[in-house]
This record gives structure tokens, sequence and C-alpha cells, in this order.
């Protein structure tokens, strides 16, 4: 039977993701066509393994041709291009006969291409940091389809217009992490591909702004600011790229510290792009940033306007997420640090709505709500924002629950399948079975732990935390733990916090009389956390005991300045921002708390002077006091 789908791919030694990829296709594509550019790894046996279609092809510095050639070997009807480092979400079975269907429906007499959605993963791979781009990634196999340009090739038509559509099949891509652009060696091969095209006089815009994107995960920023000024020409106005290339602009610009150069790109950039929300989330961001909470918050209220307003154009160019979530976190942030606990509020349920698997987000709105209500009014809360949870919902809520000590609701999160799911996860059993203090399950869940498996920092605290409740079983517990596990002042912390939300306070305070070592330290970090948590009281009692020590931290000084400046008592709160100050000389929000509230005009003096000497990409920032 003639293939429906083929997948063409080029590869060169990707032992490491290809089966990972070829696994996910299954379903979804009839036919795979593989073309080896030299691979000396077991590249080809993994490929032979999905496949008979495995050939040989000479790199000659060019993706284009090594694209053509591949989809020159294809058989379907359409094209599916991934790479090795890509792939697919596997078994969707409703989804995959959903994509054929809509191929079916289309006029495969045109040369058309179906726009995916493409989410890379960046920074390192632990970072949980995600971009989102789109390119046309299915085709169908027209004669006059072609693949032009030797480096981030493009698919074009070469008799009529190619009909461009959308399509919501998400590739996932691991290949813009740190550590598989080190192991391949992506970028010395890319740049010598782009001396080549300069050398010819065939380097365009498009180029420089990918060639930016090179020296930007490299951390070069210079580089990579030279490459997007280059691209930004006015031949290029319309290019769907161009948005993009402004907000790699004003990331550069941030990692320099040039602020107003920043401010001034997005202020250029919402006059382009006005209709849409992208750049007034980066104003919101970079004024929060700075400390200018009530311009910050105008900026985000105004960005997630944009994103809900009816309109014939898109209201984001780059990404959903600066319409939704990453708004309402922000605000979030803000509000708690302004002490508006009902803005805060507010914000919170309506990100739990837009990203109901964003667990931190349901953590600090439960920290808000949970001390004022009691738990009966709590569930119809929690049931409205989840009404038909999923199995991984249902886990995140047991576990949100367990750490904080919602014992009657971790019990109905428990009883509604996190018991028996195998797909609960050992931190979230071990979570529950000590609020229940039921040692059993406790022991059940820690003896799926293998000598090879590598605790976290919450594990370790965790079972830190138990040894205090199971004194009796504490030789088994730190047996778990490693020496350094149990001088590290942050885990002891955690340990400390886990135990007092549970209000195991005798527990608790064993835990800090056993580290006379360590009082400063704990003083201050769980004053922070006590803080963060709301509880204003106790913390201040922590920063007294460090205060009088004479070894508060900067952020405890902070903390107190700002909620003194809350409780309308300035007098008080400048000496401690000052005092914040001089411990902590970056923290360019306490500048701007210093100026805005510090009545005497030679104090103001020192303070803009010391600001703009430590941070000279202020001057001129339109909106800063000075």
């Amino acid at each position: 039977m003639t293939p429906f789908i083929s997948l063409c791919m080029i590869v060169k030694n990707e032992a490491a993701t290809l089966a990972r990829c070829l696994k996910s296709v299954s379903g979804w594509v009839d036919e795979i066509v593989i073309l080896d550019t030299g691979s000396t790894d077991g590249t080809k046996g993994i490929a032979a393994s999905f496949t008979p279609h495995v050939f040989d092809f000479t790199w000659v510095q060019d993706f284009a041709a090594a694209r053509n050639a591949s989809t020159a070997k294809a058989t379907g009807q359409w094209i599916l291009v991934l790479d090795a480092d890509e792939y697919l979400e596997s078994n969707r079975t409703d989804q995959a006969e959903a994509l054929r269907a809509y191929l079916h429906s289309l006029d495969s007499s045109k040369p058309t291409g179906i726009v995916l959605p493409i989410f890379n993963f960046v920074g390192h791979a632990s970072s949980g940091k995600i971009s989102q781009s789109q390119a046309i990634r299915l085709f169908n196999r027209h004669p006059a389809l072609r693949f032009d340009r030797p480096i981030h090739e493009q698919l074009a038509s070469r008799s009529g217009p190619l009909v461009q559509l959308e399509y919501d099949l998400p590739i996932y891509h691991a290949g813009y992490t740190s550590e598989m652009i080190e192991s391949k060696q992506k970028s010395e091969r890319n740049e010598a591909i782009f001396r080549e095209l300069r050398a010819q006089g065939r380097f365009t815009p498009y180029d420089s702004f990918t060639l930016g994107n090179e020296y930007l995960m490299q951390d070069r920023y210079e580089e990579a600011l030279s490459c997007y000024l280059e691209a930004d020409q006015p031949s290029e106005r319309d290019k769907t790229w161009l948005p993009q290339c402004y907000a790699n602009i004003i990331a550069c610009h941030l990692k320099q510290h040039a602020y107003t150069d920043a401010y001034s790109r997005i202020e250029h950039a919402i006059k382009r792009w006005g209709h849409a929300c992208d750049f007034y989330w980066f104003k919101g961001h970079l004024l929060s940033l700075l400390g200018l909470d009530e311009e910050a918050i105008y900026a985000l209220r105004t960005c997630l306007q944009k994103a809900d307003s009816v309109s014939r154009q898109p209201t984001w160019l780059i990404s959903p997420n600066y319409g939704s979530t990453l708004p309402l976190q922000q605000l979030a942030s803000l509000y708690l640090r302004r002490f508006a606990n009902g803005e805060a509020v507010n914000v919170l349920t309506k990100l739990c709505y837009a990203n109901p698997n964003l667990q931190s987000a349901l953590i600090e709105l439960l920290k808000l709500t949970a001390p004022t209500e009691p738990e009966e009014r709590l569930t119809p809360f929690i049931e409205k924002l989840y009404p038909r949870p999923e199995e991984h919902q249902t886990t995140m809520l047991l576990d949100a629950c367990a750490q904080l000590g919602l014992r009657g609701l971790a019990i109905k999160y428990w009883n509604n399948g996190s018991q028996e799911s195998k797909s609960t996860p050992r931190i979230a059993k071990l979570r529950y079975a000590l609020l229940q203090a039921d040692w059993s399950l406790f022991n059940q869940a820690l003896s799926t732990l293998t000598e090879t498996d590598a605790l976290t920092e919450a594990e370790y605290a965790l079972l830190y935390a138990a040894s205090f409740v199971w004194p009796e079983q504490s030789g088994l517990l730190r047996s778990h733990l490693t020496p350094e596990s149990l001088v590290d002042p942050r885990i002891l912390t955690d340990a400390c916090m886990i135990l007092y939300r549970l209000q195991r306070f005798e527990a608790y305070d064993r835990l800090i009389q056993s580290h006379p070592e360590h009082t400063t330290a704990l003083a201050n970090m769980l004053g922070d956390a006590l803080f963060e948590d709301r509880q204003f009281e106790l913390a201040f009692d922590y920063y007294s005991a460090a205060l009088d020590q004479n070894a508060l931290s900067a952020k405890g000084l902070e903390h107190i300045g700002r909620l003194y400046i809350h409780q309308g008592d300035i007098e008080n709160a400048i000496p401690f921002l000052e005092n914040a100050l001089i411990l902590a000389p970056d923290r360019i929000p306490l500048y701007l708390l210093a100026l805005a509230h510090n009545h005497s005009s030679s104090a103001r003096q020192t303070v803009r002077d010391q600001l703009l000497q430590h941070f000279p990409g202020l001057r001129g920032f339109p909106l800063l006091p000075l």
C-alpha cells in the first residue's frame, strides 16, 4: 500500500536521541527515510532497526541539499521533517487519525506547507526553560517544492504560491539545550556555514537573525546583538521572525544591564505591534526588574487586556505565554511583595485556570487562602479550579496539600486515585505518609529507593525531617543522607519548614537545637521562609535574633524595610533599606525604594549617584526618579 505520510530525516552521530524520535512517530507515519551524513557511532544501526530505508549521503555543508535528497527518496503523499533531537507526543492514536483526516481534506494538487508549533528546551537540560517557535514541517510531495538555503533551510515553491496552513501538532526539540550544543559541536559547524555564505555574498538579514541565535545560545551577547541589529532591515518589516528578533535584542540588552536601551527597543516594538501583547509583557517584566511596581502592574494588565481582546489580528506574535502564564506570574509576584493579598489571590486563581499543571501557583494560592479558610470551604474552591482533574493533576493536588499540612484535602486526593496510581511520585507518597504519621506507608515508599537513585534536595530535607518525627528510625532514615546534606543550611531550613507546616513543633525545635553551629544561618533562612509564608510575626523573631548578632542578611533587611513601608512607618524603614543596599548593591529595586521614600535631598542624591555608578545602563531611563 502506498504510504500516506513519510518521515524524512538527515542524521549524523545521533545515537543518543534517534530512538526516542523514531519511537515517537509510531502511528503517525507510514514510512521512514533516513539519510546518514557520516555517523561514526551506532546511529545507522538504530535507524536500521526502525526502517529499511537508510541511505548514505556525502555532507557538502548544505542542509537544503541533504533535505532535498532525503525527500527524493520518499514515496508518501505527505512528508514530515524532523531532526533526531526532536520528537512527537507518542501514543495519541486519536490525534494521529485526526491529522490524517485533515490532510485528506486538503487540495494536494497545490504546493502546500503545514506550519507546526515547535517547543524548544533551552539552557541546561534541567532548567525547565522553553521557548516556542513555528515552521513548515509537514508538506505535500509536490514537484514544485524544494528546500533552499544551506543553513536554517526554508521550503519554497518553484511554481505558483506556497499555500501555508497551520495545524496543532507540537514538536518537542531538545537540540538547543547547552548540553546538546556542546556534545554535537553544532555552533562551530553552523558558524562555518555562515562564514561561507558571507564569502559567497549570499548572506541575508534572516541569516543575521539565525546567526544571532547561535551567539545568544552561547551567551555571546555583544556578537548576538550586532547580528540582530544587522537583521532589522526595512526589507524585512513583514517577516514573521522579526518580533522574535526584537525580543532577542531586548534579551541581549538586559543581559548587558543596558536597561535604557532595552526600554527604548520595547517602546519601539509597541509602536510597531501595538495590537499584540508580547512587548507589553517585556515592558512589565523590565519595570518589575527595576522595582517600578506600579508602572509594571499597569503594563502587565495592558498585556492581559491585549491578549484577551477580540481582534482580526493575532493577539500574540511570539508565544501565547506572553499573554497568559508569564504576565500572571509576574503580577502575582508584584502583588505579593506589595502585601496585596487579595489581588494576589485573584491573579493566582486566574493563573491556575490558565495553566492547571503549574503546581507552584497552586501552592502559593493555598498559602494565601488556607490560613483564613477551613478545609471544608477550600474544597469547593479547588473543585472549581479542577472540576475533572486528570490523574497527574490529582497527584499534584495531593502533593501540594501534603506539603502545606492540609490533612483533610490530602486524604481526599489520596483516596481519589493517588493511593493506587503507579505514576504517583515517591516524594508525594513520602510527604503524605509523613503528614499522616504513617511509618508503614512511609517505609513502603522508601523501600522503592535503590542504591543508584540520586536524591533531590527536597528528598534529603524530607528524610531528615522524618528522622525527628520517628527518632527510633533515624538510623535507617539518615543512612540515605550524604554528610554534605546534613550540614547544608538550605536543606536544614527546608526540613524545619516541613515540620512547621505539619505543626510538628516539638520536632521542629529539636532539629534547630541539634545544629547550634548554624544558628545565624538558620535564623536568616527561616526568617525568609516564614516571611514568604506570610508568617510575619515569627519571621521577625528570627530576624531579630540575627540582627542582635549584627548578621541579618540583605534579604531580611529588605523584607523588614518593605513591611515597614507597607505599615506607613517610613522612618524605621529607611535604615533597613540603606543597610540592605550596603550588602546587596546589585538590587536595583532597593535604590528605587530608597529614592521613593527618603525625604532627605542629600541622601537621595547619594542614592542616585550610587545607582548610576553601579548601573550606568540606567542613564537616561525615562521613568526613574533621577
